[in-house]
């Protein structure tokens, strides 16, 4: 059985802010992502993933949620990475970049990205693999 992998990251700001890319395709607010190719580790994806998008050098704090979209044969892993901001720059996905605060997201935002940054705030001194979203088991790592 094979499964896709995705890479999403969370940036924050020193007042705590999430870093969200407002999309050229959709009017809708999200996390930075991207698949991870078959030759790299989610860790390696997310770092080019976000040069790529934003042009921000940039380190993976840790790994902070892995959920299992069975369903989809998706592997999804959400990461912290290092808060350096430069200035960042648009490409044709990103119209606009913007900082939020977790309980002031906008309502045009994707509901599961609005849901990992939830999950990223909540209890993260834990590794958590969540299955379909709505079912949590927690993994003590």
């Amino acid at each position: 059985m094979s499964f896709s992998l995705w890479a999403f990251w969370i940036i924050l700001d020193e007042n705590n802010r999430v870093l969200l890319v407002l999309r050229n395709d959709i009017d809708k607010w999200n996390l930075p992502w991207w698949w991870v190719e078959e030759w790299e580790a989610p860790w390696n994806a997310v770092i080019r993933e976000i040069k790529e998008e934003t042009w921000l050098d940039s380190s993976v704090i840790s790994l902070v949620w892995l959920y299992n979209k069975k369903d989809e044969k998706d592997l999804v892993f959400l990461f912290h990475c290092n808060n350096i901001w430069w200035e960042l720059s648009f490409n044709d996905e990103a119209k606009l970049f913007w900082r939020f605060r977790a309980d002031k997201l906008p309502e045009n935002i994707i509901e599961s990205h609005r849901e990992r940054i939830l999950d990223f705030f909540w209890k993260r001194e834990w590794l958590i693999l969540r299955e379909k979203f709505w079912e949590k088991k927690f993994l003590k790592c």
